[in-house]
């Protein structure tokens, strides 16, 4: 059971990440949210552009989510939880939680790790875990004590295997290997050159290379390679199978560092990567149910839903703790 302080009173939620701020305004009444008002704004991850920018962005969306919602700076907020990404470090999460407490966007301001929310979908306490997927790639499991593992998060340089940058990489990979075979080209290596623009390997090499932002370009391949895996074609097919083995094995190192390997958890998937229509959706949860290691698999199709959790008082006053 969740516990809010009133029937009726304003609380701020705000989803922050590498590309784009998201908040959402909220009423509570008698226990039930409903939406006020809604405000979005540039990135705002401490880590990569320090906490200055981070608080700038975040209360842009703010400032837009009361305008949406027509109320003004002299209406209190109750509590505002925000769930940012790049920190799980604690130095950047009080840094950034300092720095939005002078702005006193609420009366009870706490910053989160943007992972937090999706493990407390799968369930509020004891044992659980979550799989989160976008343009990276990260596992996190908490076990009976509260206490917090995370895995993978390594960044597009060391690792995100799974994610859309990795797919990505991987589908380029795939057709480069094939194009300089010099056989007849599929329609998998016909769409990847289609995507960048290119006719040949090496026009196609030029095109990420020379790529303003490399990261995200080989990132916005994988929609297409999702979609041809959905439309059966091999080479994509085996892609997303091994992503899904990529991820399954980031899960793992997680509940090993918790030592639940014996113990069967709820688990909680979100990112951009599992959106209703990707193939990955179906993979992914037959793999995960296949291992009899979870009591459940369940997808979180909107961070902000799944950040109304942190509003809770079991939650919003719990210590965060990650093991080392």
């Amino acid at each position: 059971m969740q516990s809010f302080s009133s029937d009726s009173e304003l609380y701020l939620v705000v989803d922050g990440g590498g590309t784009k701020t998201d908040c959402q305004l909220l009423e509570c009444k008698g226990g039930n949210f409903v939406v006020r008002g809604e405000g979005h704004s540039t990135a705002s991850n401490p880590g990569a552009i320090g906490v200055e920018a981070a608080t700038a962005a975040i209360l842009a969306a703010v400032d837009l989510a009361r305008g949406d919602a027509k109320v003004d700076e002299g209406t209190a907020i109750t509590r505002a939880a925000l769930a940012i990404a790049g920190t799980v470090d604690t130095t950047w999460r009080s840094k950034l939680e300092q720095s939005l407490q002078i702005h006193c966007i609420a009366t009870e301001c706490r910053v989160f790790p943007d992972v937090l929310p999706p493990v407390l979908a799968a369930s509020l306490s004891g044992p659980a875990g979550a799989i989160i997927a976008g343009t990276g790639s990260a596992a996190i499991v908490r076990d009976a004590n509260g206490d917090y593992g995370v895995s993978g998060g390594w960044g597009y340089l060391l690792g995100d295997e799974g994610s859309g940058y990795g797919i990505g990489r991987e589908a380029l990979r795939a057709a480069l290997d094939e194009l300089e075979r010099g056989t007849q080209r599929t329609p998998f290596a016909t769409r990847v050159l289609q995507h960048f623009e290119a006719n040949s390997s090496v026009e196609l090499k030029q095109a990420i290379y020379r790529h303003p932002q490399p990261k995200t370009a080989i990132a916005e391949l994988t929609p297409a390679v999702l979609e041809l895996a959905a439309n059966h074609d091999a080479a994509a097919s085996m892609l997303v199978g091994n992503a899904v083995d990529e991820l399954h094995a980031t899960l793992l190192r997680a509940i090993e560092r918790l030592d639940l390997a014996e113990t069967r958890i709820p688990l909680a998937i979100a990112g951009g990567m599992f959106r209703p229509s990707s193939p990955l959706r179906d993979r992914v949860r037959e793999k995960l149910l296949g291992t009899g290691s979870f009591t459940g698999v369940q997808f979180v199709d909107s961070p902000l839903v799944a950040a109304r959790l942190l509003l809770a008082d079991q939650v919003f006053h719990a210590p965060i703790q990650f093991v080392s």
